[in-house]
């Protein structure tokens, strides 16, 4: 391993600014997709590749890496459901404490760490109806 020593104490003057960067995306990003099942709202969920989404379960190990987002509609199969892929979801209904939200059965949001099958991080909660969402990469429970 190689260690490189770092000199922090002389820092020269501040360069200029540089031009502004394109504009970037809304805090929150919206899609709307046909339910492939009877979906309640805010559930994670899942995409096919015929654009359908589906109840993504923390045991589901064929697509427990493929999250869409969560489900802000209720909506019957075939009907289109809104998702919120990235952001801050809030919602009176979801009943939250503070504190990181995972994925449980059936899409639900729980926070209670599953102890099998895999662990799925989808972000925070900030009160009792603000989520952030920053999910992380599925961990394998054994």
């Amino acid at each position: 391993m190689r260690v490189i020593d770092l000199d922090f104490r002389h820092v020269g003057p501040q360069g200029r600014r540089g031009p502004p960067g394109p504009p970037g995306s809304s805090e929150n990003e919206f899609v709307q997709r046909p339910a492939g099942e009877t979906l309640s709202a805010l559930r994670a969920v899942w995409e096919d590749n015929a654009g359908h989404v589906w109840p993504l379960d923390y045991r589901d190990a064929a697509h427990v890496t493929l999250f869409a987002g969560i489900t802000l509609t209720a909506a019957a199969a075939g009907v289109e459901t809104t998702l919120q892929l990235s952001g801050v979801v809030d919602a009176d209904g979801l009943g939250l404490g503070v504190g990181p939200v995972w994925i449980g059965e059936a899409g639900r949001l729980t926070q209670t760490p599953p102890t099998t099958g895999y662990l799925f991080r989808l972000g925070s909660a900030v009160s009792n109806n603000r989520l952030i969402l920053s999910s992380s990469q599925p961990v394998k429970r054994e």
